[in-house]
């Protein structure tokens, strides 16, 4: 029992840590893009 809730919450770790970097890559990419386009 304890071993399937374990990996769930690992599943879940993984899934928020990948979904915290995919976040940031697209604030950054706006960023970038604000940079780019607006303030030359």
């Amino acid at each position: 029992m304890s071993s399937i809730f374990d990996a769930v919450t690992n599943t879940v770790d993984e899934y928020k840590k990948q979904a915290a970097m995919v976040k940031f890559n697209f604030l950054y990419s706006i960023f970038v893009i604000y940079q780019t386009c607006v303030c030359p």
